[in-house]
């Protein structure tokens, strides 16, 4: 099986090591994975013994200037866009069986990019998604998130928080000690 991750750094941080852990995994049971990311080095090469880097191109990597609401506006749909090609490229190029995402903005960008490609996407929740996730999270029905997601494995907390957005509790794993 081919398995993309999707996260958007791949510096050191506690779903970067849930995810080099799972990678090492994966690859031990024959598995081949990528991960898809926007910015860091730290794991980069602990990462390569498990499977590929997949650097996405943003237009804002390093721009560190105040920009009022519209230029925001216009630069996070550009980089959205951006993202989304990138990604169902790769989809299509290495032939991907499965996507993980941890965050409800990888998950959109990521269902975006696999419609007609690759149907199967899990999101690992290690974090409050209601306080980390905002506003994403806040517009989680209107964007019709969900739709893309077909299990997720979180915890009690990010599990009550889904069943209050109304997301079938069919879809959570029986996986409750998932908290990074």
């Amino acid at each position: 099986m081919k398995i993309l991750f999707y996260y958007h750094s791949i510096s050191m941080g506690g779903q970067q090591s849930q995810i080099l852990s799972l990678c090492k995994e994966f690859s031990t049971l024959g598995h081949e994975c990528f991960w898809a990311y926007d910015s860091g080095t730290d794991l980069i090469h602990n990462f390569e013994k498990y499977g590929r880097t997949e650097k996405l191109k943003t237009i804002d990597n390093g721009i560190k200037t105040r920009f009022n609401f519209f230029t925001r506006v216009v630069r996070l749909a550009a980089n959205t866009a951006t993202r989304i090609m990138s990604i169902k490229k790769i989809l299509k190029i290495r032939s991907v069986d499965l996507i993980i995402t941890s965050d409800s903005y990888g998950s959109l960008i990521c269902g975006l990019s696999g419609v007609g490609i690759c149907t199967r996407q899990f999101r690992l929740i290690g974090q409050d998604i209601e306080r980390l996730e905002h506003p994403w999270f806040k517009l989680y029905n209107i964007l019709r998130i969900d739709k893309f997601v077909t299990i997720y494995f979180g915890w009690p907390l990010v599990y009550d928080s889904l069943a209050a957005k109304g997301i079938s509790k069919d879809k959570f794993a029986d996986f409750p000690s998932n908290a990074v």
